[in-house]
Parts: C-alpha cells; sequence; structure tokens
C-alpha cells in the first residue's frame, strides 16, 4: 500500500513539472520570445532548425 502512494506521489510531481514546462512555453511564445538557446537569431547561431 505504502508502495502504490510513493509512486502516485512521484508520479503526480514528474507530471506537474512536465505541465509546468509546456505552460513556460506557451507564454513565451505569446510573448515573442525564442526557446532556441541562442535567442532566436538562428543565423547566427546555426543549431535551430527554422
Amino acid at each position: 500500500m505504502t508502495q502504490m502512494i510513493i509512486t502516485t506521489l512521484i508520479a503526480s510531481i514528474i507530471a506537474v513539472l512536465f505541465v509546468a514546462v509546456i505552460v513556460s512555453e506557451i507564454k513565451k511564445k505569446k510573448a515573442g520570445k525564442s526557446s532556441c538557446s541562442c535567442g532566436g537569431n538562428c543565423g547566427a547561431c546555426g543549431s535551430c532548425k527554422k
């Protein structure tokens, strides 16, 4: 019984973190910010794919 509670708790924490990342990316996109590490200047860094 205790193992089931721990598993549920860990799964809940992972789900909350996943949702937080998705919400953060949506907010960035609405604000016009890039999620790319080069700051949106993909021509300069070459690591982003357009």
